[in-house]
């Protein structure tokens, strides 16, 4: 069958736009996460993850490469980490490049030349783009940065289609369009930086599989570079029992090492007075008790304590919004926590198998790590008022959250 054959195209266009559509459906996670659909995507997304996490070669997939429970003073991760506004953005250009298209495709029966498409043929692809980089800052697992790069080629095939048909449709005057008009940004530098490196490799299609296979490496070692920098950075203290046991405590937000260890210490001693066995943890989440990332950290959904204290984690699209506001504001260093109560969170770092790691290696990629125990503190007395133990997972399962 010709691949320029009506039905070849139909096809291709099909598995186009699954694949964009299963690229947002996969980066938009944290969206379903809080949705009424959460049971039905994870019961089929959550396995794979798991299945990721449980390889040697694999589980780094699964990991995240930007820091997503705690914050950092760091500048470099507060610059990258702002840039998933761009996911807002994206939404918004979108919008007003489809406007004018659909337009003048239902009402006027023509081309749109017009506009955002006078400046390049493409704006909504580019603006899908720019919203899908945005929600890979938003939510950095290297599998999304995989598919986002994929996805980008997928965008350069599908836009390439429709030019095709276009010129069979409009014949000269879209000919002329293309000549004058750039692809996807002003001034190609894509295009010429393409031609520069690549435009001696033929056939074309050769040419483009070498680029995607740059532009995954380079993406990758940058992704994996951020991720090293972020673990350097961020706030952690390493706390030693009596028995020369050690944990890794990580604050969700930058705390002194001797209130966070004061802290720390606290709930150790609390729960082996109370019979939790602390037996193979290596890691400790010390956050607020109505911190708003609670759920990728434990998955109880609700813990009254001795002195009334509630954590109830809601849902629904407004939440997300609410969750995304609140995180950017964690960025710009406000802190929104009502509560005097902080709250120790448990962890088991191991590798695939449950291969035991050194507490100072608890938050490197491919870990699985699963929540043991928690306790809270209150601020005001001093003491810690309820200990429980927790099941191992987070609010969604087994499934690999953001080790920081």
């Amino acid at each position: 069958m010709p691949w320029k054959s009506p039905v070849c195209l139909r096809k291709l266009r099909a598995a186009f736009i699954m694949s964009i559509l299963v690229y947002f459906l996969i980066a938009g996670e944290i969206v379903i996460m809080i949705s009424p659909f959460a049971a039905y995507f994870f019961s089929v997304y959550a396995p794979v993850l798991e299945l990721l996490a449980k390889s040697r070669r694999l589980a780094w997939a699964a990991d995240f490469f930007l820091p997503h429970l705690v914050f950092t003073g760091d500048w470099l991760v507060r610059s990258v980490s702002f840039l998933q506004i761009f996911f807002l953005i994206g939404l918004v250009l979108f919008l007003l490049a489809a406007l004018p298209l659909y337009y003048l495709k239902i009402f006027k029966k023509r081309m749109a030349q017009r506009g955002p498409y006078a400046m390049v043929r493409h704006p909504q692809y580019l603006a899908l783009a720019i919203s899908g980089f945005g929600l890979l800052i938003y939510w950095p697992r290297f599998i999304i940065l995989v598919l986002y790069v994929t996805m980008l080629f997928v965008y350069y095939a599908l836009a390439r289609n429709e030019e095709w048909r276009c010129m069979r449709k409009y014949g000269a005057s879209y000919e002329e369009y293309l000549k004058k008009t750039p692809m996807f940004i002003p001034g190609a530098p894509g295009g010429r930086f393409f031609m520069a490196a690549f435009g001696w490799i033929r056939p074309r299609w050769a040419g483009m599989a070498a680029l995607y296979l740059v532009v995954l490496v380079g993406s990758g070692l940058a992704a994996a570079a951020l991720r090293a920098h972020s673990e350097k950075v961020i706030t952690k203290f390493l706390y030693t029992d009596k028995t020369g046991n050690s944990i890794m405590a990580v604050p969700v937000y930058p705390g002194k090492a001797k209130d966070i260890l004061g802290i720390t210490g606290a709930a150790v001693d609390a729960a082996g007075s109370r019979q939790v066995n602390l037996h193979g943890v290596n890691l400790a989440y010390v956050m607020p008790a109505d911190f708003f990332l609670m759920a990728v950290a434990t998955g109880e959904p609700r813990f009254n304590d001795s002195a009334g204290h509630d954590n109830q984690a809601h849902t629904g699209l407004a939440d997300f919004f609410g969750i995304f506001f609140n995180y950017m504001a964690g960025l710009a260093g406000s802190v929104y926590s009502a509560s005097d109560v902080e709250r120790v969170i448990f962890v088991q770092a191991a590798g695939p198998g449950g291969a035991p790691v050194a507490a100072e290696d608890c938050l490197r990629a491919g870990l699985i790590r699963m929540p043991r125990a928690m306790a809270d503190m209150d601020l005001v007395t001093g003491k810690v008022i309820a200990v429980k133990k927790l099941g191992g997972g987070n609010k969604w399962g087994r499934a690999p959250m953001p080790a920081f």
